[in-house]
């Protein structure tokens, strides 16, 4: 027989579960509206066909996102969350999602038309509102085209897991990490009845990331809604990679190769100040073309290192700019060197390139303003100063190491170069005796060039050295070792 305290705690049990129950369809909701929202800094506008909130899930069918100007679009059949028994929520998505778009350019061009197709998939939501967040992992996802066109794809990528979570408040954004095990690509097109084929598979790939979400997306002006004080960070590092093409001409088929070691890519936007930094290790390029009547080619690079640094819209004050580059050991293949040194004449050393120089830039307008006019090329930057701390090559037995300092005076577009750069150039008499020697300097010419380095150099400290101070003035003039030049 029941007393009425377990009629009460009865009644306030069902209460409680029911309650519970209304609070997950509502939290479940709330889930795809934020999942969605992150589509408000693209050009996709989502439209849903139908929202059932059904006790314990929120399930949205016949979903599409579509550009305004209806070039692309993307259907999903139906993306659902559950209440999960012990905590937290779980998204599906269909396992087939069909996307097209037009080709750019290409009035007359059938629609690309692709499906998208996953097994394995499975998300879990945990936190908040204003600090929900998404895991993802997968066993496979692909991504393959269905139609007849001139652009073609074959995608897929396994083994993945997907942490983000996206942020509320004053600064949204979302923040979080990836990684896939294996990521392959096969992609053609056929422009007038040539046709190009590629395939790169890249291994364990991974990063991270944290981005703002901006404001609805401007389809007439997508950086309408860009904001350079909104903190950005994208890191990525990949295992192996090999990258290959083939592309058919009236001369034959031409294939290139690409393979690295390794890689790994920062960009980052902190305080206005854009910085993009990659490195990559043993980076192997084959080119091969019998139709053109040249010989497989090889080329190795040991090392390739980069750092670009740009301020962002700085339109009152200019602020420092940098730019690095690095190529360690680049070697050539014999058969590139016996296209013109047959003879083995020129020393077959590996080359190094060293790119350092810095300066302060100013931005003209804003990125939002920024607009390709043919009839106003002027760019939207402008340079105030540049140091070059170093622009060197070693090659073929030669060695030049340049630095030097320049000053812009943009009263006008081009503008007016003040300044010096320092030239030191280490056996550029032996490579210019060989050069002759192979004949790709007629004799004439080597004697032309040895008068005019007497004129603009002057000896260096040793055998073989010669040095020199390129002067600009602000009228155009200029000279090298004192002598005028224009």
């Amino acid at each position: 027989m029941f007393q009425p305290r377990s009629i009460f705690a009865s009644t306030l049990a069902i209460t409680t579960a029911m309650g519970g129950m209304a609070f997950s369809e509502e939290q479940a909701t709330k889930i795809l509206e934020e999942y969605f929202d992150i589509f408000k800094s693209t050009p996709l506008v989502a439209s849903i066909g139908n929202k059932d909130d059904a006790r314990g899930h929120t399930q949205w069918d016949d979903i599409i996102l579509k550009t305004e100007d209806g070039d692309a679009e993307i259907s999903i059949p139906w993306v659902r969350v559950d209440k999960k028994l012990l905590g937290g929520h779980v998204l599906t998505i269909a396992p087939e999602t069909t996307m097209a778009f037009e080709v750019p350019d290409a009035d007359d061009a059938p629609k690309v038309e692709m499906t998208m197709t996953h097994t394995g998939m499975e998300t879990n939501v945990s936190g908040e509102e204003g600090a929900r967040s998404f895991e993802t992992t997968f066993d496979n996802v692909a991504i393959k085209s269905t139609s007849e066109s001139m652009f073609t794809i074959d995608a897929t990528m396994t083994d993945g897991k997907t942490n983000t979570t996206i942020m509320g408040g004053d600064d949204p954004r979302s923040k979080g990490d990836f990684s896939f095990a294996d990521l392959t690509l096969n992609y053609g097109f056929t422009i007038e009845d040539q046709k190009t084929e590629a395939f790169s598979s890249t291994k364990d790939l991974s990063g991270d990331f944290n981005m703002p979400i901006f404001g609805d997306f401007a389809g007439d002006n997508p950086f309408a809604g860009f904001d350079a004080s909104k903190e950005v960070l994208i890191n990525y590092r990949t295992g192996e990679i090999v990258s290959k093409s083939s592309a058919t001409s009236p001369m034959g088929p031409i294939n290139f190769e690409v393979n690295a070691n390794s890689s790994d890519m920062k960009l980052s936007l902190l305080d206005n100040i854009a910085n993009m930094t990659s490195n990559g290790s043993d980076i192997d390029y084959k080119f091969e073309s019998v139709g053109l009547g040249m010989p497989p080619m090889d080329l190795s690079i040991a090392g390739m290192v980069s750092e670009i640094q740009i301020p962002i819209e700085n339109m009152d004050d200019a602020k420092p700019a940098k730019i690095k580059m690095v190529l360690s050991e680049m070697a050539l293949s014999d058969t590139i060197w016996g296209m013109f040194d047959p003879t083995a004449k020129l020393p077959r050393d590996n080359i190094d390139l060293n790119i350092d120089a810095q300066g302060d830039m100013r931005w003209t307008k804003t990125i939002a303003d920024v607009s390709a006019d043919p009839a106003n090329p002027e760019p939207p930057v402008q340079m105030d100063n540049l140091q070059v701390n170093a622009l060197n090559l070693n090659a073929a037995g030669a060695k030049l190491v340049t630095t030097g300092a320049l000053l812009f005076h943009n009263m006008q577009f081009p503008p007016q170069v003040e300044g010096s750069m320092n030239v030191d150039l280490q056996g550029a008499q032996a490579l210019l005796k060989k050069l002759t020697e192979i004949g790709l300097v007629p004799a004439q010419n080597a004697m032309m060039i040895q008068g005019m380095s007497a004129m603009f150099f002057r000896p260096g400290g040793g055998d073989d050295h010669l040095i020199s101070e390129i002067k600009l003035s602000k009228d155009g003039g200029i000279t090298a070792n004192g002598m005028p030049i224009k």
